[in-house]
């Protein structure tokens, strides 16, 4: 019904106050009079879409367990915090897996230092080496010169004239005539002869000692000087490849039973596989946990989204990717931007009605959301920038089904103006023709 073209102005000047645009939609502002409202035309958004009811899930709600038993000695996290992926959740003692790991790294060290001192030439060794068989050549050359050849060859001489005193009393035993000489002199002649002998026994002995002296030890002293000398060999040729072969290998091994004991250290700590908030923490410091029994879960929640429902009749109209708009009974006034990715490939009955459910994955971050609240959700149809738009309160229409509003002129006089409309949702009409930015439109209240 329009509004009575006779009222004064001063009553109409002080009814008008700007409206106000919230989210896109136009907010009504009431004058003073308790009869009439009023509206500024202006640009903004207007979208239509389907409506679509239900609640924010999170991608994934993980049950975490320990892989180890153990003795829980801290509790990190609380119902509700929020974690990024690698942050320490829970621990059990670790004094046991720590000793190993210890062990298992001093174990690796000496292999690796081991295997570098095979590759690496060492110069010192070398002379050492040389310094060594030079010492027992010298220490062979001091045994072997301790008994000279004129040593030998003066006892030789002395055994060989020892010998030749020998024969000259035999021979003159020989040919001693006892009937000339005195028994005395035989006598005499017998001794000579037992003391040549014993003087030439001692000193073929003399000669024996001398050739014999230092062959044992010259032996021994030889066979250090080969040994020495193999050592030197050694050194200058380096180690072989069956040596650095057997030091890789003791340190691969070593590297594995590092590795695994910081796997089962590690495995003594908790830790988040993904950014989230914490939901159920169910163990307290002292507490005994086994391992694979779920002690804390972790939500997911990059991305959100809302899962809904439609009405049957709409489901025609939905396609995938197309843009929506969610709002939260948690947090009024709020839109949340999203991109329908799902939609049910079969309908289910709710009391009577058939829905599809269809899932929106929100783009806008925020933490105030949570999985589980209630939202409704406009799967966007249309939408158009920089448009004109009044609140639909504002329009109505006569039995031929054309569309006026009243317009507040200048003067104060109010105008019945026929408009032609666009699109429109539960809150506002686009105007396509008949009004202007700027201009003021007013109606009765009811």
């Amino acid at each position: 019904m329009s509004v009575r073209r006779t009222l004064i102005l001063l009553v109409l000047l002080v009814l008008i106050l700007p409206a106000a645009v919230v989210w896109g939609y136009p907010s009504l502002s009431a004058a003073n009079s308790p009869e009439l409202q009023t509206y500024v035309v202006s640009e903004s958004e207007i979208a239509t879409g389907i409506a679509a009811y239900g609640t924010i899930e999170a991608e994934e709600i993980v049950n975490l367990s320990f892989q180890t038993s153990g003795q829980v000695v801290e509790v990190l996290v609380e119902d509700g915090d929020w974690v990024q992926a690698g942050d320490a959740l829970i621990r059990v003692d670790s004094r046991t897996q720590y000793a190993t790991y210890e062990q298992a790294n001093l174990n690796y060290e000496l292999a690796v230092r081991q295997l570098e001192d095979l590759q690496t030439p060492d110069d010192d060794a070398i002379s050492i080496a040389e310094a060594n068989l030079r010492a027992a050549q010298s220490a062979y050359a001091d045994v072997n010169n301790a008994i000279t050849d004129e040593d030998i060859a003066a006892a030789q001489l002395q055994y060989d004239q020892a010998q030749e005193a020998l024969t000259a009393a035999q021979e003159a035993r020989q040919y001693a005539n006892p009937n000339v000489q005195s028994d005395e002199t035989i006598t005499l002649m017998d001794a000579q002869i037992g003391e040549a002998s014993f003087n030439a026994e001692i000193a073929r002995l003399r000669v024996e000692e001398l050739q014999t002296a230092n062959q044992g030890e010259l032996g021994a002293a030889w066979a250090n000087v080969l040994q020495a000398q193999a050592a030197l060999e050694q050194a200058q040729s380096g180690v072989t490849e069956y040596q650095i072969e057997q030091a890789e290998n003791a340190v691969e091994q070593a590297q594995l039973t590092l590795d695994q004991a910081q796997v089962n250290y590690d495995r003594t700590m908790l830790t988040a596989p993904f950014d989230g908030f914490v939901a159920d923490v169910t163990v307290e410091v002292g507490q005994r946990v086994s391992a694979g029994v779920p002690i804390v879960q972790l939500v997911d929640v990059d991305p959100l989204h809302f899962l809904g429902e439609v009405d049957e009749n709409n489901v025609q109209d939905l396609t995938q990717g197309m843009n929506a708009q969610v709002e939260l009974d948690a947090l009024p006034g709020l839109q949340f931007a999203g991109t329908l990715s799902q939609i049910a490939p079969q309908g289910r009955d709710q009391n009577g009605i058939v829905v599809y459910d269809v899932q929106i994955e929100l783009t806008t971050e925020d933490g105030r959301l949570r999985p589980g609240m209630s939202a409704d959700a406009d799967l966007i149809l249309n939408d158009k920038q920089d448009v004109l738009i009044v609140p639909v309160q504002f329009v109505y229409s006569d039995e031929a089904g054309q569309s006026y509003v009243d317009v507040l002129l200048a003067d104060g006089k109010i105008e019945e103006r026929a408009v032609t409309l666009g699109i429109r949702n539960t809150n506002t009409i686009e105007i396509i023709s008949g009004l202007s930015a700027g201009e003021t439109i007013v109606r009765e209240l009811a």
